[in-house]
């Protein structure tokens, strides 16, 4: 995949971390998947060139109460991609659109909404599903280099540290079912996304812009 184009954060994650704003070149456009609650915390360069697209699961506290397993992951991806299709899907079409200027897409953590529309992009453009799941755990390790921000949102989540990065690492293995179940399900990615508002100009933008 062409680098330099398409980005992923978690916003509450970065405001924690020194000189976040260093991390987000100017011209580059934000997509924030939060609900507007969650919103609080965006850092002032995350502002400067903002789409908010929420991609909103209810209950989501709730479904990964205690020490969340795998499962509960893998039946939380499934179910967003599920009911949130319109919203995912409108995320990828704002990345079509901004494609030409670069865009950061980040949930709150940069890990589940975040993850789900990540794996269905790559999957969209082709990639083995292998190559997208390694390519989830170098992200989950990168945002989790910064442990006074892990902290400080661990804190905000009623847990410690350590069970912030353990959930972090549960949910790169979920992303496997859930393309499956979408395959399955579907028919692949791209049906999907279709039956849910990305039309085939959005997808050859994306593949143009996106496979080197």
């Amino acid at each position: 995949m062409r680098p330099g184009s398409v980005f992923r954060t978690g916003w509450t994650l970065l405001a924690g971390c020194p000189d976040a704003d260093a991390q987000l070149a100017p011209r580059r456009w934000s997509v924030d998947l939060r609900s507007s609650p969650e919103r609080e915390l965006l850092t002032e360069g995350a502002r400067r060139r903002l789409a908010h697209v929420p991609v909103d699961m209810p209950g989501v506290a709730a479904r990964l109460r205690g020490r969340p397993t795998s499962d509960n992951y893998v039946s939380l991806y499934q179910d967003m991609a599920r009911s949130c299709g319109t919203e995912i899907a409108a995320v990828i079409r704002v990345t079509a659109d901004r494609l030409s200027q670069g865009v950061v897409l980040g949930c709150s953590l940069g890990k589940d909404r975040t993850g789900v529309v990540v794996a269905l992009l790559l999957k969209l453009l082709g990639l083995p599903v292998r190559d997208i799941l390694t390519a989830d755990t170098a992200a989950l390790e990168t945002a989790s280099g910064c442990t006074p921000a892990v902290d400080a949102y661990a804190r905000q989540r009623g847990i410690n540290g350590a069970e912030l990065i353990r959930r972090m690492r549960l949910g790169t293995p979920a992303l496997e079912p859930l393309l499956v179940m979408v395959d399955e399900r579907y028919g692949g990615v791209e049906p999907y996304l279709r039956e849910h508002g990305v039309s085939g100009t959005d997808t050859t933008t994306l593949r143009r812009g996106l496979l080197v």
